[in-house]
């Protein structure tokens, strides 16, 4: 029997951010723009960490990065670059991954697209 087909996820799942915004709130109502500035300041970070620490075999820093950023796109709905984080995270993790560095270019692709999808809300 073959394989269902795989449904690749959105690149921003409006639903996670829905989710967010309904949460209750304690101050005031800008809570889910403040995440989207944090998220977009730390992304820029780390994508500039991933680029640099690839290109240096550096795949324990790699990794470190991986991790951390895999949580916050999944938080905001990035379902697919959240996917390819954790990859990478797990390939590092197990030693020299054999695909880094087109990982870290599909992420940097994908993150991408997620500030596209970001700014087209």
């Amino acid at each position: 029997m073959p394989a269902p087909p795989s449904i690749d996820p959105p690149t921003l799942d409006p639903r996670a951010l829905a989710a967010i915004a309904a949460l209750p709130s304690t101050g005031s109502g800008d809570f889910v723009p403040r995440l989207l500035d944090l998220y977009r300041a730390q992304a820029a970070e780390r994508l500039s960490v991933l680029r640099s620490a690839s290109a240096a075999g550096d795949w324990a820093t790699v990794q470190r990065v991986a991790h951390a950023w895999k949580a916050s796109a999944g938080q905001i709905g990035a379902a697919r670059l959240a996917g390819l984080l954790v990859r990478l995270n797990d390939q590092c993790r197990d030693g020299v991954p054999v695909d880094g560095l087109s990982l870290v270019q599909d992420v940097d692709v994908e993150h991408a697209r997620v500030l596209g999808a970001l700014e087209a809300r």
